[in-house]
């Protein structure tokens, strides 16, 4: 509790950069650094009292992306020695280290990227970027200062969102009527997804525009 209470009085800017460049750190170590950093980071979610759940459910995504490499390495492993004649070992189902480094560095990436939205609004994330990109222009630009970027990027972040929240809206109405998962619930549902999108999108862009 205390942990997270002060992760949610933290600056938000100070917590953009510190999760930004722990992001960026991490991808130029090695596995084993990497690794340490993502049971750091769990550890620390956890501790901020982040459900375990939402943790695995957010980090599917870096399952399903090793599991693609896995497959391609060993497929790439087997052929490879299929042309030279060699027996097969046990060691060609071990992963090699860059599908593991890379795989620990997007696990990591997306812990942050938990750690910040479960700590921080989105308007507290907007007044971040605003607070950063006010502070690099004010150094380095003569005249007025726009914020041009971080109302972009405000506009993004709450679009997001929106987009995941009309699709749990349109999955829970398709189980509701006994829509099965597959390919014919994705070509069905996505037009609307899209459509429903791109009218939130429209009318998020007239109240900018009225402001």
């Amino acid at each position: 509790m205390k942990l997270k209470a002060f992760l949610r009085a933290l600056n938000p800017s100070v917590k953009l950069v510190l999760l930004f460049a722990l992001s960026l750190l991490s991808f130029s170590l090695g596995a084993r650094a990497v690794g340490v950093f993502v049971v750091v980071l769990l550890f620390v979610s956890l501790a901020a009292q982040m459900p375990f759940g939402k943790i695995l459910k957010a980090q599917r995504l870096t399952v399903m992306y090793f599991v693609f490499l896995y497959a391609l390495g060993v497929l790439e492993r087997l052929k490879n020695l299929a042309s030279s004649s060699v027996v097969p070992t046990i060691d060609v189902f071990y992963p090699d280290d860059a599908t593991i480094r890379i795989c620990l560095q997007i696990a990591n990436a997306i812990q942050c990227a938990l750690l910040l939205y479960h700590t921080t609004t989105q308007l507290e994330i907007r007044r971040g970027i605003s607070a950063i990109e006010y502070a690099i222009k004010k150094r380095f630009c003569k005249g007025n200062v726009n914020l041009n970027f971080s109302h972009s990027l405000s506009l993004m972040l709450t679009f997001i969102p929106q987009i995941l929240s009309t699709w749990a809206e349109l999955n829970k109405a398709w189980k509701a009527r006994g829509g099965k998962n597959g390919v014919n619930k994705v070509l069905k549902l996505l037009p609307i997804l899209i459509s429903l999108s791109m009218h939130k999108a429209y009318q998020t862009a007239l109240a900018v525009m009225n402001r």
